[in-house]
Formats: structure tokens, C-alpha cells, sequence
């Protein structure tokens, strides 16, 4: 047990510990572009179709097109992201 210890200890590359960390800078950066817009665009979405309709924010209907144009805005900021996280 001992042993197996020390070996593991011996093949961590002392010169790059963050060698196995690689693509986490995209995808901590996809994970803040994805929070900051969700958050945003459905808040706002829901405020400006409530008051188009009529109704209460809390609607289904309000929710459903309010949901539909925050993954819009999420598709549209993300795929770029993606596209350098997978290269």
C-alpha cells in the first residue's frame, strides 16, 4: 500500500502540475458565459413578454417563451465557446 503510494507520487510531473488540466480555461470561460446569460436574458425576456401579453410573470405562457428565447441567446453566446473547447 505503502508503495503504490510513493509510485503514485513519482509519476506526477513536477515541472507542469497543470498539464492534466487542459481545455479547463475554455470551459471555466464557457460555464461564465453561460450563467451571465441565462440569467440575464430570461429575467429580461420574461419582463418585456409579461407586459407585451399582459399577464403576470409567473404565466406559463410567459415562462415557456421566456425559456425559448434564453436558450436562443445560450445557443448563440455558447457555440463559439464549444467550437474552441472541442478543437
Amino acid at each position: 500500500m505503502m508503495i503504490s503510494f510513493i509510485i503514485l507520487l513519482l509519476s506526477i510531473d513536477l515541472f507542469d502540475p497543470l498539464k492534466n488540466l487542459k481545455g479547463a480555461s475554455t470551459t471555466v470561460t464557457r460555464a461564465v458565459v453561460l450563467g451571465s446569460v441565462k440569467m440575464a436574458t430570461y429575467d429580461e425576456s420574461k419582463g418585456a413578454i409579461s407586459k407585451i401579453l399582459g399577464c403576470k410573470s409567473t404565466d406559463t405562457k410567459v415562462v415557456v417563451i421566456g425559456s425559448i428565447v434564453s436558450s436562443y441567446c445560450l445557443t448563440l453566446a455558447c457555440s463559439p465557446i464549444d467550437l474552441v473547447r472541442t478543437r
